[in-house]
């Protein structure tokens, strides 16, 4: 059923801009980490970035990591920034910098197979796809497992 609507998504975009399709791209799927039920599916190609965006549990900020489509599907944690230094910020980065409210650290560089988190509609978790909101909090279940992942999709 993904791959299906992966497909979809593919030539709709395929008829609407004219241009010559690509033989295989990317699809980025938002599942239940158990049941695997598919809540969202978008086309990505490689090089695409995407950001999840939430507010932090225990400090009630704002957090945004930043990750971007690999051409192998894989997806790497390039970039994060918060306004409250503390538990989950990344270790081990030498450019952490502040500015403006917020810490931005610029070389993570993490390569993830895919992301998974228990979704809450008061951490208001949202997905961003190259700087447009796909994904807002009360499309996703409350308190279930979310996973996200990149999967090749043919045309």
């Amino acid at each position: 059923m993904r791959t299906l609507a992966c497909m979809a998504t593919f030539f709709l975009m395929f008829m609407a801009s004219g241009a010559q399709a690509h033989s295989s791209e990317w699809c980025l799927s938002l599942q239940h980490g158990r049941s695997g039920h598919v809540y969202h599916t978008q086309a990505v190609t490689t090089g695409d970035t995407f950001e999840l965006r939430w507010v932090h549990s225990v400090e009630l900020t704002p957090w945004i990591e930043a990750y971007r489509v690999e051409a192998d599907g894989t997806l790497t944690l390039y970039h994060t920034r918060f306004q409250s230094y503390g538990a989950g910020a990344p270790e081990g980065s030498t450019a952490v910098r502040a500015a403006d409210g917020w810490f931005f650290i610029d070389d993570v560089n993490r390569p993830l197979p895919g992301l998974r988190w228990i979704h809450s509609h008061a951490a208001h978790h949202e997905i961003w796809q190259n700087g447009t909101r796909s994904v807002s909090a009360p499309e996703l279940p409350h308190h279930e497992p979310i996973l996200l992942t990149v999967t090749r999709s043919s045309l």
